[in-house]
């Protein structure tokens, strides 16, 4: 939640700083690594702190305490590569020519955890003509398993070929694709967080028998 509050002892009005409140950071878990903790470019907020003031004018720098931005010590080192589990971030925008001429701020880095995917259970299918291991197959049979009793509004399923494209939700499976048999990458993300997860089943193609009338 942003906030802002002025600084004192402005040698003049047109020295005045101030704090443009701007939208916290948010960053999603690794799924195949959940620790809760997330690096944030805290510098990506600089621009839209600045507003329209200049930035060769005035400096920002971020804190860990409003006493630490107040009294302008111990800033945080590595901003553009920050390190959190969630927090709140303070901000001092100061003028370059009157130091102690400043505002302050707040934001917060916000860590969201990946969604809880379900594990589906594997498919299998007659081939088709031409028989060549690969046929047309609507997955989404196996939507109720990977929403794992999660809302089907509130959480979309995709399905994929590789693990990549699972990763970057990018060339999902339609129900007319024409897939070859293989692991199948099934993709679940939260609408509102944009975070996801995913897992695996098999896609069994077979050569079934065709029985001929005699």
């Amino acid at each position: 939640l942003s906030s802002r509050r002025q600084g004192q002892m402005c040698i003049k009005d047109s020295s005045k700083a101030v704090y443009t409140a701007v939208l916290d950071l948010e960053a999603c878990d690794d799924y195949d690594n959940i620790d809760g903790m997330e690096i944030f470019d805290l510098t990506s907020q600089d621009a839209g702190i600045l507003g329209s003031q200049s930035a060769t004018e005035f400096s920002v720098s971020y804190f860990l305490t409003q006493l630490d931005a107040d009294a302008n010590i111990n800033p945080i080192m590595t901003p553009a590569a920050f390190e959190s589990m969630g927090e709140t971030i303070f901000v001092r925008v100061s003028n370059s020519q009157d130091p102690d001429c400043f505002a302050t701020g707040t934001f917060d880095v916000i860590v969201n955890a990946p969604p809880s995917i379900g594990t589906a259970p594997d498919v299998t299918e007659c081939d088709e003509s031409p028989i060549d291991g690969a046929t047309a197959f609507d997955f989404s049979v196996n939507d109720t398993a990977v929403l794992n009793g999660q809302s089907a509004t509130a959480f979309g399923v995709s399905y994929h070929t590789t693990q990549s494209d699972a990763d970057a939700g990018s060339s999902s499976i339609s129900a007319t694709s024409i897939v070859s048999g293989g692991v199948i990458y099934a993709r679940l993300v939260d609408n509102a967080t944009g975070c996801y997860n995913t897992s695996t089943f098999n896609f069994v193609v077979e050569t079934c028998e065709i029985e001929v009338p005699e």
